[in-house]
C-alpha cells in the first residue's frame, strides 16, 4: 500500500504547531498527557 501512496502523493515535509498558554492545563492542544503541540504532514500530488 506504501508504494500505490507514494507513487500518487509526495511527502514535502510538516508543520509543528506549538501551543502556548499562561497555564498548561488551560491549552487546547494539551490533551492532558503533557503533550503541548501537533503536527501537519505536507504532501503533494506526484502528478
Amino acid at each position: 500500500m506504501v508504494d500505490v501512496l507514494s507513487s500518487i502523493f509526495h511527502f514535502e515535509g510538516e508543520i509543528v504547531v506549538t501551543w502556548e498558554e499562561a497555564e498548561p492545563t488551560d491549552l487546547p492542544g494539551n490533551y492532558g498527557y503533557g503533550y503541548d503541540h501537533n503536527y501537519c504532514l505536507v504532501f503533494r500530488n506526484a502528478n
